[in-house]
This record gives structure tokens, sequence and C-alpha cells, in this order.
């Protein structure tokens, strides 16, 4: 994960390291679609690309359903509610508390 895989075995036609000797000239009257900055268009690059983007795909969130979310939140509110107390009615009584030192 986070790098660029290697480029895998050819798979017939449809893999394989990419190479411009193989292909033939650009016609003079074609319109380029896209910038062009990356040179004329190419399909194996594009083929690549998604080959690498499905190598680099992670997995995705798991422990979503629904009983771990009712644990987790019931863990959160039974936090909540202690400090609830410990700050509206500990605290109170100890600041009472002190003025009997």
């Amino acid at each position: 994960i986070g790098c660029w895989e290697a480029v895998p075995k050819k798979m017939g036609t449809a893999l394989g390291p990419v190479s411009y000797a193989a292909r033939t000239p650009v016609p003079k009257d074609y319109i380029l679609r896209g910038t062009g900055v990356h040179g004329p268009e190419n399909g194996e690059v594009m083929k690549l690309v998604l080959w690498n983007r499905l190598k680099q795909r992670r997995p995705q969130r798991t422990g979503c359903d629904l009983a771990e979310l009712q644990e987790f939140y019931r863990m959160e509110v039974a936090i909540v509610w202690w400090m609830f107390g410990l700050c509206f009615m500990m605290a109170p009584l100890n600041w009472w508390g002190k003025k009997y030192r």
C-alpha cells in the first residue's frame, strides 16, 4: 500500500509494459482528446493506471455492524454519564465539604 505495483505479467494483449514502439503513427487530422501533456493518447497507459489503482485499493472499514456500534455507543454514553456525575454531583459535595475541614 502506498506505492505503485510492479508491472503485471502480460495477460494476452490487455496488460504489459507501456511502449510507443508498437503504435501506429498518429494521423495528421487526428483531434486529440484532453491536454496532450503526456503525449498522444495511449490506451495501454490507461489500462496500466487502472491496474495500479485496483492493486492499491485499501480495505474498507470493518466492524460497522449494528451490534458493534451499539456496544461502542453504550460505552460512550456510560463515560459521559460518569463525567456528569463527577462534575455535577461529586464536585459540589467536595466543595461543600471543604468548608468544614
